[in-house]
Order: C-alpha cells, then structure tokens, then sequence
C-alpha cells in the first residue's frame, strides 16, 4: 500500500511538472509573439510602457501612429487649392505644379492640372478677366460633401464651360472662388473622364479617350506678372 501511494505522488508530480512546463512553453511564445510583433512594426521607444492595458499593447500602438500619419498627410486638396491665392513667397514653392494653354471664348488661358482637388476651380479674378460674369450662377449642389477649408469663399458655379485643350473640345463646370489672384484649374474627377496621363519626363499631358491628345506643358503663370490674364 506505501509502495502504492508513492507511485500515485509520482504521477502527481510528473503530472503538475507536465503542467507547469505546458504554462511555461505558452508564456515564452506569448512573450515571443508580443516582441516579434512590437520589433518588426515600431522603434523600441514606443514600446516603453506596454503593460496590460489594451492601449498599451502593439496593435493599438501600430494603429494610432497609422492615424496620426494619416492626419499628417491629409488630402492636399486644401493646399493645392489654397495655393494660387496664397502670398508670392508661397508661390514660388508651387513651381513643380503643371500648366496646359487652353482656348476659353477664344482667349488663351493657362490651367492649372490639379490632381488633389476633385474639382474644376476658377477664381472671380479670372472669372472678370475672361467676360464670365453674367455665367455665375449660385447653384451649390456640386458642393455636397466637398470639405472647402473655412477661409475659402464660394461665389457660384459656371454650368458646361466650352474649353479646347489642343485638339479636343470639351465643356466643364467651375466653382468660382473668390479672389483676387488668377486661377483657372482642372480637377481630379475632368482629368479621369480624359483618362489623362502626366508625363513628366517628356513634360506634356496627354489625353482623349477615342482619339489621344497631347499638349506641352506651359511656363508657370502664377510668377509672372498679371497681365498673362
């Protein structure tokens, strides 16, 4: 019977050493988890207070840095469209920004191609230069959704402007901004119905969706005097 509770201790022991190994095993790959994760995603500084809070721990950490990199870099939709209207010192920072000649009325006019604006901007300056006054109309429904920065003032829209770039005919509607700095610019969503292609390289924009188009890139206007307009 001495010799039977012996072996039964035995088991006991084997099975609580079994067990505590097991605990062992799956802390070390937890713990292996935790700093492959942490390593491989973040620099060791954000890792100095992980504890057992669920903000502390990586994943939280990896995605509240994604969302302030996200805010940092913000659709430059603002920028772009602030831009022209800013001070000359601001503009001469914005010499990497393309231009196309077009034909409106029959006057030549320089276009801004901005890729970071979802739509067509004009600003009443050149609304004024190019005789479009009487076009303004107050309709905003093209604003729906569009977050404008809060210093910007929408005067109207233009419907269905006719404008010839190169070969092509087209018409597009325009916000007018008010301002007293010439704008006239193409947004994101005309450059995708022209499926237009930037060629940096050979500095020339093409576009047209049957017949392609191409057009050379113009001299920046916004550094040269007003007259351009």
């Amino acid at each position: 019977m001495y010799t039977g509770m012996q072996m039964e201790n035995r088991w006991s022991s084997e099975a609580l050493d079994a067990a505590a190994l097991r605990q062992q095993r799956r802390l070390k790959q937890a713990i292996r988890f935790l700093h492959r994760d942490s390593a491989d995603l973040l620099p060791l500084d954000g890792l100095k207070k992980l504890g057992t809070s669920k903000q502390g721990q990586p994943h939280n950490i990896v995605q509240k840095r994604l969302l302030q990199a996200c805010e940092s870099m913000a659709p430059n939709s603002g920028r772009m469209l602030l831009s022209p209207l800013n001070s000359r010192e601001d503009k001469r920072e914005d010499e990497d920004f393309v231009h196309v000649l077009c034909k409106c009325l029959g006057q030549e006019v320089k276009v801004l191609i901005d890729t970071g604006c979802k739509l067509n901007l004009m600003s009443s300056r050149t609304v004024e230069s190019l005789g479009l006054t009487a076009l303004v109309e107050k309709n905003q429904t093209e604003l729906n959704g569009f977050p404008f920065p809060h210093n910007v003032c929408v005067q109207g829209c233009i419907q269905e402007l006719s404008l010839t770039i190169g070969q092509l005919r087209i018409t597009s509607t325009f916000l007018v901004l008010e301002s007293t700095e010439p704008l006239m610019s193409l947004g994101l969503k005309t450059l995708r119905s022209l499926k237009c292609i930037i060629d940096t390289e050979k500095q020339m924009l093409v576009f047209g969706t049957a017949i392609r188009d191409r057009v050379q890139f113009a001299k920046k206007p916004f550094l040269k005097s007003s007259s351009d307009f």
